[in-house]
């Protein structure tokens, strides 16, 4: 999740104020389900359990 922010808000951008990076920041946690088809491709299910020794 972190990666995908981080792609979406960072990457390639600057930001003039830190008011405007937080902006960008709670804009899009606010507006996740807007990046819900992309966030579906990144999740998945792989999950390998480890026996006991």
């Amino acid at each position: 999740y972190w990666k995908f922010f981080k792609k979406k808000i960072l990457y390639g951008r600057y930001y003039e104020t830190f008011s405007l990076f937080k902006s960008a920041c709670q804009a899009f946690f606010t507006a996740t389900d807007h990046y819900e088809a992309e966030l579906r491709t990144l999740l998945t299910d792989n999950f390998q359990i480890i026996g006991s020794t």
